[in-house]
């Protein structure tokens, strides 16, 4: 299996958002690890989507503290199939746990290639 970033985040593609609402999603490296840094405690939704928008792998779904997080994705849906090669998106989600009316959205997209 093979992941790769599309899109390298630019170089700061959240200028002008307040620092309580800014994740980074650093990468998606080869090993399918995603990587993202939280700038506060939020609560974190990071998903995996097909090309139709389908959701394939719900990954977190939980509080999480102001740090880096690595989650692995093994490349295989919720139900345990093998996802295949394609291009899908990984969506992360993030509420501030001392803001929970501030909603912020990042999406990436990347390639599996088996």
């Amino acid at each position: 299996m093979y992941l790769r970033n599309i899109a390298p985040p630019a170089e700061n593609p959240f200028a002008g958002w307040p620092a309580y609402v800014v994740p980074h999603v650093l990468a998606v490296l080869p090993t399918g690890t995603i990587q993202y840094k939280l700038a506060t405690d939020a609560h974190v939704t990071l998903q995996v989507f097909d090309v139709r928008g389908r959701l394939v792998r719900g990954l977190v779904s939980s509080p999480q503290t102001a740090q880096l997080h690595e989650v692995a994705w093994n490349g295989r849906d919720d139900r345990g199939i093998a996802a295949g090669s394609g291009v899908f998106f990984v969506r992360l989600q993030t509420r501030p746990l001392q803001r929970p009316g501030e909603i912020a959205t990042f999406t990436r997209k990347l390639v599996r290639l088996d």
